[in-house]
């Protein structure tokens, strides 16, 4: 203990961690250049005398809070040329304002200040500093200076002199060394902790364990967040060699001697707690394979053979088959069972390994698929951890999405696949559960699937029942000729549906089949735009009828459409309907009052009919899937003209002849040489070989039969008359897969945190100046936070600043902040009945922020609720006060230790059960890269770090970053920051050719959108850094991991 100072005030005792803090005695306040001041103290010590090692001075200019002090000028006298006053400063706090220096803007010219000193330091700009004689405002005093000015206005006024500010000198937290020079610093404990930041901290440079609780200094400071000096940091009773930081059954002080990480409940990602690995299976917790027969010791535990024996049951483990399932729910599907999906996806086969590591994502093939073919997107299976057999893939279908088909319903539906050798997607063998609208394939393989609408499919590649009219590509001695189809000129369009007058008489009966069979149904009917539409389009009074997809299956009185639409709108001629044996609907073409009338009449009658599709077939270009065109197959323009294999034409200017472009290689090992364009059959007879598929279309869509066995299309390596085929920015002439996106984004599900300025009260008031700084093209809208915004925010806004270091804290923010309002997962991560109300100055209001769920397409957050939100998640989660860990008072931000525990925590204060969070220290560059892939896959923004090696920051030269894209470095991030990674951009291309910018991540950081290459992040994890704290640590570059519980 030490007391009795003299020439000096203990202002801070050091009891707890043996840091006293002495302040000057007022008669002593400055020391003189070249002078000195001395001050003295006694010190009670019981067995052993513990003489102060370290001494440091710890003052500095801190700013004094706008509401703590008023200011008035006043004006005493005035001449022609100029004018004297006196500026007031009124001390409205309860201790005194000290050495103060206040930061003035002057319109005139100060010629002489007294009771004060005068320094110019700028343009208009001036420092006035209390005199030595008179250097504190005390409680409830007022200081006065005196002042004279050149008059360079018109004349005198009290406005021409502005305080800027106010600033005092007075204790000021220690600054410490950035973590990236630790390394290079002297440590002579080896804890970690360079000497010189114990010095300031106050734990012991000789002794890696200052409060003898088992953990060094540097695991307690750098990993836990822990008070080195405190055996029991959070004051709950627990010594926090005792704690369980991660909640994994074992105590931290374990973990820390077994080289474990106490902050991440499975340290080596399989699934199994350390806990468990340790007390229940004698498993490696450091080993994701214990017994290294390839299998990852969770794999084993959920498929039933032993984590530890690489022969369970007599024969190698990775060979062990058993039946699995994975389900609708489960976390392998949660990437294409999103909870606006078409359909839900499930599986279940004959596996060795396990099952739910199997790898399903959206298929690269969902950029080709066609919307009016395809229902959802086209999903990609593959299992690269073990062997799989009887493969059984299910697509079940909503109600909506059955109600929409025509003709048969869910039968309309079938399951296709991508083949890629072929470059052609086509129906497989479909099996039907009608109970549950279930489409289902067995003994499948892993491939690219999708579930496609047959009527439409074959209509879409444009292929009538009429070989004759309608062949786009005919053999014409060897020659590939376009050909103008054939059209009647009684097609017309509305609301993105195509209406066709068929002039064929035929009974109702065959009228629907033949629509159907060709892709649509009978025209239906529902508002009085589409009567008007269908009158203008078709009818001239020519005295014909034409049949609609209108019946009455009981009585007249209870017509309803084939669609199953509802049938609302009606255009009935007066009396109609009437005779009960009438059980069809029909349209006058009368020129008299019958016009466009509805009648009912027996559905034998021959007459004309409409048919109606719900997609537009354009007539003016041939209306081909655009789903085959990216695969390869295309039918040609008019004026493409005749081309045989000799030509040398290239009709796109690509560099790349119509010759090569053209595959007659396939062309002629299914003609046997005869350049001719080839058909369905020929798809499945010659270029897949899969006979059984084949008849299996046939006889279960035998209406469609004489449409799939007609001459097509012609297959092609890249399009001959478009010099991008892929629409990717690179031509077919430089592009070495011209029908594959070179380009893959993997991307948020919704647009990243925006901050909007426009409604702020904070950004518009004139005394906040940091909006000048923001550097984006839009002032109003942001990309996620920024930390910079907190720095000019005084306490009378808030309780408290985030400091220019708080780049972990918005980076936690905007990203719990996305979770809230765009995760689609089950559980959401919160929900409306959970929320919190909460405020800064006690009052009951609900925060704002908390409504922005409501916004479908951007997540939309008002500037001023933003920063209460921030600052709010500072206080009661974080705790990084003033940018400090809170214990020391010292500027050292390093979340990571921490950072799974806190957003943790936050899970648990809002009931959010079904996820982790955990701070990934991984050397791996490969595992590190597949998480970052599948949490963005998932929908969930990640939170990196980075130290050491600086990081470029870099722009697109081109908006649409789906395309060829040059990146320009404009900027860099250096020593220690937190940004958050929103999307991931890769070029194949780029990759082959060794560039730099072949993958990059779009990041967010400062409040705007940039771009950093990985080449660079991974560079630097391999860079100097803060060195190992222990045998599994070594923080370059990490991230945190939030993925749901298993």
């Amino acid at each position: 203990e030490i007391v009795d100072p003299y020439n000096a005030k203990i202002i801070g005792e050091g009891s707890g961690n043996g840091k006293w803090i002495f302040k000057n005695a007022g008669y002593n306040q400055d020391i003189s250049a070249g002078g000195s001041v001395e001050f003295g103290f006694q010190v009670h010590f019981g067995k052993r005398l513990d003489i102060p090692k370290s001494f440091y001075i710890s003052s500095g200019d801190v700013d004094v809070s706008k509401s703590d002090y008023a200011i008035e000028n006043i004006i005493t006298a005035s001449w022609d040329t100029g004018y004297t006053g006196v500026l007031c400063v009124d001390n409205l706090r309860d201790e005194d304002i000290e050495d103060w220096i206040m930061t003035v803007q002057a319109d005139d010219e100060f010629s002489n200040v007294w009771n004060a000193r005068l320094k110019k330091i700028g343009e208009n700009l001036y420092e006035i500093e209390c005199p030595d004689y008179d250097q504190n405002i005390s409680v409830g005093e007022r200081d006065a200076i005196g002042y004279s000015m050149t008059l360079l206005c018109e004349e005198p006024s009290e406005d021409s002199v502005i305080v800027m500010g106010l600033k005092e000198r007075k204790m000021k937290a220690a600054t410490i060394p950035p973590l990236t020079e630790w390394a290079n610093m002297a440590d002579n404990d080896e804890d970690q902790i360079p000497d010189e930041v114990e010095d300031i901290i106050g734990t012991k440079k000789m002794d890696p364990d200052s409060d003898k609780d088992g953990l060094s200094d540097g695991y307690e400071l750098l990993i836990l967040a822990n008070d080195p000096l405190n055996v029991d940091s959070d004051n709950d009773g627990i010594n926090d060699a005792d704690e369980d930081s991660d909640e994994d059954g074992l105590t931290d002080l374990v973990e820390y001697n077994m080289g474990l990480s106490a902050v991440s409940y499975d340290s080596d990602f399989d699934r199994i707690s350390d806990g468990r690995e340790i007390n229940e299976l004698g498993t490696k917790p450091l080993v994701r394979d214990s017994d290294g027969d390839g299998l990852d010791d969770g794999d084993e535990i959920a498929i039933g053979t032993d984590p530890n024996l690489d022969h369970t049951f007599g024969y190698p483990d990775a060979d062990y088959i058993s039946v699995q399932n994975v389900g609708e729910d489960s976390s392998a599907l949660a990437s294409v069972n999103k909870e606006d999906s078409k359909y839900k996806l499930s599986l279940s086969a004959s596996a060795s390994g396990y099952l739910k590591n199997i790898d399903v994502r959206k298929s690269s093939y969902h950029s080709i698929a066609n919307d009016n073919i395809t229902v959802g997107d086209p999903v990609d299976i593959s299992y690269p951890t073990g062997t799989i057999d009887d493969l059984t893939v299910r697509f079940r279908l909503g109600d909506a999405v059955v109600n929409q088909a025509a003709g048969e319903g869910l039968k309309n539906y079938c399951i296709a696949r991508f083949y890629n050798e072929a470059n052609v997607c086509l129906p497989v063998k479909t099996e039907y559960d009608y109970s549950t609208n279930t489409l289902f394939i067995e003994n499948a393989d892993c491939g690219s699937y999708c579930v496609m609408d047959i009527g439409k499919w074959l209509g879409s590649i444009d292929i009538s029942d009429d070989k004759s009219e309608n062949e786009t590509l005919s053999e014409n001695g060897g020659v590939i000729t376009a050909v103008t189809p054939e059209t009647n000129g009684d097609r017309a369009y509305f609301n993105g549906h195509t209406y066709e007058v068929i002039k064929v008489a035929v009974p109702w009966i065959e009228a629907k089949a033949y629509c159907e069979k060709i892709g649509g149904h009978l025209a239906t009917i529902n508002t009085e735009e589409e009567q008007r539409f269908i009158e203008e389009s078709f009818l001239t009074g020519s005295g014909n009828t034409y049949w609609l997809g209108g019946y009455a299956p009981e009585t007249v009185q209870s017509f309803e459409w084939i669609t199953g639409e509802e049938f609302s709108f009606t255009n009935w001629d007066p009396g109609e309907p009437n005779l009960e044996i009438e059980k069809a609907l029909h349209m006058y073409d009368y020129s008299n009052s019958r016009f466009g009338k509805w009648n009912n009449c027996p559905e034998k009658d021959y007459i004309y009919f409409i048919c109606e599709w719900e997609y537009e077939i354009n007539p003016n270009s041939y209306s081909f899937s655009e789903m085959y065109e990216a695969m390869g197959w295309e039918k040609f323009p008019n004026d493409f003209g005749n081309i045989d294999s000799s030509s040398d034409r290239d009709y796109d200017q690509d560099n790349a002849k119509d010759v090569d472009e053209i595959d007659f290689e396939v062309i002629h090992s299914v003609t046997g040489g005869i350049d001719r364009a080839l058909s369905i059959e020929d798809f499945y007879y010659s270029i897949i070989g899969n006979k059984e598929d084949y008849e299996w279309l046939l006889e279960n869509h035998s209406n469609y039969a004489s449409i799939i066995q007609k001459v097509g299309i012609v297959p092609v390596k890249s399009v001959p008359f478009n010099e991008d085929s892929e629409d990717d920015g690179y031509s077919d002439g430089e592009d070495p897969r011209p029908f594959e996106n070179d380009i893959e984004v993997i991307t948020l599900d919704s647009e990243y945190l925006s901050v909007d300025t426009s409604t702020s009260t904070i950004w518009k008031d004139p005394n906040y100046s940091w909006k000048n700084k923001y550097k984006t093209s839009d002032k109003q809208i942001s990309y996620g936070g920024s930390q910079m915004w907190f720095t000019e925010l005084e306490e009378n806004y808030f309780n408290e600043k985030i400091t220019e270091d708080g780049c972990g804290v918005i980076a936690i923010s905007d990203t719990l902040l996305y979770l809230d309002c765009n995760y689609s997962g089950d559980p959401k991560f919160y929900t409306a009945k959970k929320r919190t109300t909460w405020s800064l100055d006690g009052s009951s209001n609900t925060i704002g922020v908390y409504r922005y769920s409501e916004i479908n397409d951007t997540t939309l957050i008002n500037f001023d609720e933003y920063v209460r939100y921030v600052t709010h998640l500072n206080q009661d989660i974080l705790k990084l006060k003033n940018g400090t860990i809170p214990f020391t008072n010292i500027t050292l931000v390093n979340l990571d230790g921490r950072m799974g525990s806190f957003v943790n925590d936050y899970f648990r204060e809002n009931d959010i059960t079904g996820f982790s969070a955990m701070w990934s220290f991984l050397d791996d560059d490969y595992f590190v890269d597949s998480l970052i892939e599948e949490m963005i896959e998932n929908n969930i923004p990640v939170i990196a770090s980075q130290w050491g090696n600086p990081v470029g920051l870099y722009n697109p030269d081109n908006a649409d970053i789906t395309k060829k894209t040059t990146y320009n470095e404009v900027d860099s991030i250096s020593g220690g920051h937190y940004f958050t990674i929103t999307s991931i951009i890769t070029d194949r291309i780029k990759i082959e050719q060794g560039e730099k910018d072949a993958v990059m991540y779009e990041i967010s950081t400062w409040g705007r959108k940039h771009y950093i290459s990985k080449e660079d992040l991974n560079n630097c994890r391999k860079g100097l850094g803060v060195g190992k704290i222990n045998t599994h640590i070594d923080p370059f570059v990490n991230i945190l991991l939030i993925s749901e519980k298993e």
